[in-house]
């Protein structure tokens, strides 16, 4: 398991209620190669009927996120309010800071490396 799996499990019990992760159906963690060599962890929580959720360890720290409204692909919301930006499409994706009137890219031209591992409590 890969540190943020570790890490992403009691992280997504404590934002999201116990009992979301324990009825979590699908549980996902992946790793992004970005551009200029940067590494981005992501671990995702589907559960239906919900919109989706991930957990994306960036700065140092773990940032919940909500799946939003988007034109294609997925687009994850920081639940801080800090305007970070998850968005993705299948492989790809790209982290930004929004701004309200402009986005800040920080992660561009990400890519999954390897295959999705289960999270495992």
């Amino acid at each position: 398991m890969t540190p943020l799996g570790r890490i992403a499990a009691p992280a997504l019990a404590l934002a999201f209620g116990a009992a979301a992760a324990q009825e979590a159906p699908q549980a996902v963690s992946a790793t992004y190669l970005c551009a200029g060599g940067a590494l981005l962890q992501v671990a995702y929580l589907n559960q239906r009927g919900d919109p989706g959720w991930a957990v994306v360890a960036y700065g140092g720290r773990l940032v919940p996120m909500q799946a939003g409204p988007t034109g294609s692909g997925v687009r994850y919301l920081a639940m801080d309010g800090g305007g970070l930006v998850w968005h993705v499409k299948g492989d790809e994706g790209f982290l930004a800071r929004d701004g309200g009137d402009r986005q800040d890219m920080l992660l561009e031209d990400c890519r999954r490396a390897g295959s999705r591992a289960p999270i495992r409590p």
